[in-house]
This record gives structure tokens, sequence and C-alpha cells, in this order.
């Protein structure tokens, strides 16, 4: 395993294709106005096959951790290039490791973090499901049809930005508010923040108006064939009338006209308190159900595993799936 650079990290990149948006540069650039410190690592330099970054983390009661972004590898990495490259990270002197893989589940990253001596953690704090719809082969259910006739009686309005300005971002930080209060979550979109993150050519950001007003936006990431959710900000009144499907389906329109193949929801909640409209919502479009690798975590004194566990569990109230 090799540290490198910022750019290093953005150059070796650019040479893996259909990368989830947690291992590309606009995602790094998000991170990093949020404050993170950044670290880049990959298995070689000259011919790299393994890549990640990962955020530097201080957790109460346990220190410094790792959080990992990725890693992504090539086709042909071996299960002992693999636990080399987790091993080397345990060298690190931190507390702790996190993973929590968006690549789709694989039996040889499961072996090599098994073998680098990872483990599942106690309490798994997010899915490990996401549905990913075929845009070629797009066949919805009966109520995604019957709430798509139901917005052809409205006035809604659909528009692309590519790039935005400050003042967009602010819109977007509005309905995102709006919409944790909805689904109360715990976490709230920055307008500056979220101008970091979608002015890159991988971004694409979707509005959907009603009568000139916004009531929801979507941010997508693009990586060649294959098109990730990041963030969805929906009103109150995108809730009505056919609203959300009608914006989803602009955007599954658009992604298959310039060549994208499939749409990845980036986990559904199943099973979480609260969310399974969302789930009902994403499971309407008939996409194929598919499991990430997952969560996986490595202390250097394992009691701390358990600690986390109880931190999650009392401090932090995670709804554990």
């Amino acid at each position: 395993m090799v540290k490198i650079e910022h750019k290093d990290f953005i150059h070796i990149a650019n040479k893996f294709v259909d990368k989830p948006f947690e291992i590309t540069n606009a995602w790094v650039e998000y991170q990093l106005a949020k404050g993170n410190k950044a670290l880049f690592f990959t298995d070689s330099v000259h011919q790299p096959q393994i890549l990640c970054w990962a955020r530097v983390k201080k957790i109460k009661f346990i220190g410094e951790v790792l959080d990992i972004q990725g890693p992504i590898y090539n086709s042909n990495v071996t299960v002992k290039q693999l636990h080399k490259f987790f091993d080397k990270l345990k060298d690190l002197a931190y507390k702790g490791i996190f993973i929590n893989s968006n690549i789709e589940y694989s039996t040889l990253f499961e072996i090599a973090c098994r073998k680098a001596k990872f483990k599942r953690p106690i309490g798994q704090i997010g899915t490990s499901l996401t549905i990913l719809v075929n845009l070629d082969n797009f066949n919805p259910d009966t109520k995604w049809k019957r709430n798509l006739k139901k917005a052809e009686s409205e006035n809604y309005k659909f528009e692309i930005k590519n790039l935005l300005s400050i003042e967009d971002c602010k819109v977007i930080e509005k309905l995102h508010e709006e919409n944790a209060k909805i689904k109360n979550l715990v976490y709230v979109l920055d307008s500056d923040q979220v101008h970091r993150l979608v002015n890159n050519e991988n971004i694409l950001v979707c509005f959907l108006y009603k009568d000139s007003v916004p009531i929801a936006s979507r941010i997508i990431s693009i990586e060649e064939s294959i098109s990730y959710d990041i963030y969805a900000c929906n009103s109150l009144e995108s809730r009505n009338n056919g609203a959300t499907q009608f914006l989803m389906q602009k955007i599954f329109d658009h992604l298959k006209e310039i060549g994208v193949k499939h749409f990845d929801f980036s986990r559904i909640p199943i099973g979480k308190k609260g969310a399974n409209g969302v789930y009902e919502f994403k499971n309407s479009t008939r996409g194929d159900v598919v499991q990430y690798n997952g969560e996986w975590v490595y202390f250097r004194n394992m009691k701390l595993r358990h600690l986390y566990y109880i931190y999650n569990l009392l401090i932090n109230k995670k709804d554990f799936y």
C-alpha cells in the first residue's frame, strides 16, 4: 500500500470505470468543504489495481479512526493482493479502520477482509442493499404508471443544470431542510458545501418546478455506463400528484438518451423505522435488488468494537439494521 497525494488520486481514479460516487473527486471535494481531512492510498503508483481514500474521524471514547471510501479494484485483482492492502491499512496509527463498501458484493472482498482480521460491526448502521434500475428495460409497476398519469394534469417543469450558482445551491439547501423534517433525517445540507460538490463534470443536478416554484431536486453522479443517486431533496409538495415519479422518469429518460445503462439508488432503507415509503418508492421501479460489500471494521483493541456499538446505541441512538 502506498500513500499518495490528492492529484495522484485524481489521475489514478480516472483509470477506473463505473466508480461509486464516493470514489470520485467530486465527493472528495465535498468532504473537504465539510472540513474533513483526507488521505489517499493505492497499491502501486505505476501499476495501480486498488484505490481508496479515507476521512479521518475522531470518535468520542475511542479516538481517531480512518473511514475508508472504497476501495475500488480491478477485476483481475486477487485475494492475496486485497488482503495485503488491508493489512497495510491496519499498520497505520489509528484506533480503527472502517469500511462501508458500495461495490457489489464479492466473496473475494469478504475473504480478503476476514483474512486481514476485519469483522462485521456489532450493530449494522447502514443497509447493504440497493436497487439497480436497467434503463434500457425500465418497466415500473402499475402504481408508478398511475402516478405518472396524475402528473400529466399538473404544471410540472423539469430542468437539468450542470453548473450551479450559490443561489441554486441555497434552493437545494432549503428543499433538503424540508425533506429532513419530513423524514426525520439527522443531517442537513449546506449551500456552500453543496456548491463544491455539484460543480464537477460528473455531477448532474435536476430540478422539478410546479408553477415556476422549485419543489424537488436530485443530485446524481454519472460514471460511464452507470449513474448513482447522491441526494434527494423533496418538499412536501413533491409527495403529491406523481411529482417524484415525474421527476425520476425524466431523469431516467435523459440518462438513457446520453448512453447511461443503469441507475443505482445508492441503498434502500428497508427495515428502518419510518423509511418504508422510501423503499416502496424505489422498489416500484422493479429494479434488481443488489447487495453491496457493506460494513467492515478493524480495531487494534477488539474491545473497542463493543464500545463502538454501545456508543452508537446510547450516544448516537442509531437505528440498527
